[in-house]
């Protein structure tokens, strides 16, 4: 349960792609609206951090600190980083104790965990753990990708998803396998609806298959991350196991990493030094954009083998020295496109 005291406790999960970003005091809990990181965790965790001192009131509070990218915001704070595995178990010992199973879908990242209680009760351990390999298929942004490929609104695709009942076989461990199918299946003559729902019904597969396995799942299982919010996607879950999403779904990390092992910490002291340490917006946008162009320019060009290049650091390639002398000005035009 909720600490009902009068310390303010702030949780933030900063993930790869939003900040999620709570706050409890008193019993209750205040959620903030998820901020979109825009690869600058670190002034986005300021701006979040600003936000709640603002609504509550408060400058001291206690701070934990989670995420994929709450590494760096919490080394530049000097604070121990939650491990998402710790937030994730300090958050269902406290707010879900009857569950024994958790399905984590986020947006590049999936874990699945079953815990067994302690002796005498005193809480939960991790008896098995699944974390995803660097692969996102199957995760949040492997459905973000199919949902641009396809230029369809976030509810929109959902809803097709959700009332379809006659999903074709669509592969979820590669999103090229996927639009493979997709094209096929589109000119077979299947529907929107079907390919969407194909989708939604591949994704849950994919975790069964990577992440599960042949595991036993302990009751009750709760499905927590963003993708716990997308109904189309729940549905197939549910279809296969009695499952629940978790009220506080997105933001449950957030929780944990609030309950685990916050720190007493001074606003204007957080302020100072994530303002001394915040990259510019445009200029993380700059590098993201010229090293997507060389991708680009790679695979197009045939200059190195690219296979799986989404799941490694970009290849080591000669280019034609024309090839590098256009990256800047590539990169250029798309900022310019794009107003950053």
């Amino acid at each position: 349960m909720i600490p009902n005291e009068a310390t303010l406790r702030v949780g933030l999960d900063v993930g790869t792609r939003y900040l999620k970003a709570v706050a409890l005091r008193d019993g209750k809990v205040y959620k903030a609206p998820p901020m979109a990181v825009e690869g600058n965790p670190v002034g986005c965790a300021r701006e979040a951090l600003t936000d709640l001192v603002a609504r509550l009131g408060e400058s001291r509070f206690r701070l934990g600190i989670t995420g994929e990218n709450g590494k760096m915001v919490a080394r530049v704070l000097g604070l121990v980083h939650t491990p998402d595995f710790l937030a994730i178990q300090r958050a269902v010992e406290e707010l879900e104790p009857s569950v024994r199973t958790v399905f984590s879908l986020g947006h590049e990242n999936l874990g699945f965990y079953r815990y067994r209680e302690k002796r005498g009760g005193r809480g939960l351990f991790i008896e098995e753990q699944e974390l995803n390999p660097q692969c996102a298929a199957g995760t949040g942004s492997f459905w973000l990708m199919q949902q641009t490929r396809l230029e369809l609104g976030e509810r929109e695709m959902e809803d097709l998803a959700y009332r379809e009942v006659r999903p074709v076989p669509i592969a979820g461990k590669c999103s090229v396998f996927a639009r493979s199918d997709m094209t096929h299946w589109a000119q077979k003559g299947a529907t929107l609806g079907q390919i969407v729902a194909g989708l939604a019904e591949a994704i849950v597969k994919n975790f069964y298959n990577t992440m599960v396995k042949k595991s036993e799942l302990r009751p009750e299982i709760l499905l927590i991350g963003g993708m716990a919010l997308n109904r189309g996607i729940v549905k197939y879950f549910q279809q296969r196991n009695p499952v629940r999403v978790a009220p506080a779904a997105l933001h449950f990390d957030a929780l944990g990493a609030a309950l685990a092992q916050p720190v007493w910490v001074e606003y204007e002291e957080v302020k100072r030094q994530l303002l001394a340490q915040a990259l510019p917006v445009q200029a993380q946008h700059r590098e993201f954009v010229i090293d997507t162009v060389l991708l680009e320019v790679v695979q197009q060009r045939g200059l190195a083998d690219t296979t799986g290049a989404a799941d490694r650091p970009l290849p080591t390639v000669r280019a034609p020295q024309q090839v590098l002398e256009g990256l800047e000005l590539m990169a250029s035009a798309v900022e310019f496109a794009h107003g950053w």
